[in-house]
């Protein structure tokens, strides 16, 4: 970017393995669609027609939310982040340097931590149509999940408010959204009638 400085060096391997480990992370983000796909195909072997017809619709959400988690995190969690961070002090007592080493560690980590964070309203779809958890549930504990937002927020972003809030901000409205998704996946009284009169009738 314009104005950025330049990254340090603190050994003579340090750019071969960064440049190495970013090869295996780009490697690993474009084989994931070919990984998912054998993952699903080992699974749907143990289950059911109508397992595999309710799981196979989430699987292209799936992938949705984890670009979309990715994008959030390169286009404005990472920017804002450094530069609050990278700005912080007076410059006049304070010259920053970074290492290549730390600046791909922080990115891989905010990119991966957002790709997962944004798989929340799926979590929240499995637990309810698994009858694991209500939809009355989430919406009563509210509170919990705006305080487990700010609090996993912190633990995978860097000791700073800014970053810390610009996580937890999209997982608060993530859990907001997954309570509607749920909503509208929810089975209706006669599905789980008639699924009951089969069981009976078995």
């Amino acid at each position: 970017r314009n104005g950025a400085k330049p990254l340090v060096l603190l050994s003579y391997s340090e750019a071969f393995f960064s440049y190495l480990k970013l090869s295996l992370m780009l490697g690993l983000v474009a084989a994931l669609p070919w990984v998912t796909f054998e993952m699903w195909k080992f699974i749907a072997a143990g289950l059911f027609d109508k397992e595999r017809r309710a799981v196979r619709p989430f699987l292209p959400v799936a992938f949705l939310l984890m670009a979309s988690g990715v994008t959030f995190a390169y286009t404005v969690l990472i920017p804002v982040g450094l530069s609050f961070l990278g700005g912080y002090g007076d410059p006049e007592l304070l010259q920053a340097t970074f290492t290549l080493k730390e600046y791909l560690s922080l990115v891989f980590t905010l990119i991966l931590g957002m790709g997962i964070v944004f798989q929340l309203p799926l979590v929240m779809i499995f637990l309810t149509r698994s009858g694991l958890m209500e939809i009355n549930t989430f919406r009563e504990n509210r509170k919990y999940a705006i305080i487990g937002a700010v609090l996993l927020g912190a633990m995978l972003t860097p000791p700073d408010v800014v970053t810390q809030m610009l996580m937890a901000g999209p997982l608060v409205i993530l859990y907001e959204l997954g309570i509607i998704a749920c909503e509208m996946t929810a089975p209706k009284p006669r599905e789980n009638e008639f699924e009951r009169g089969q069981e009976e009738s078995l």
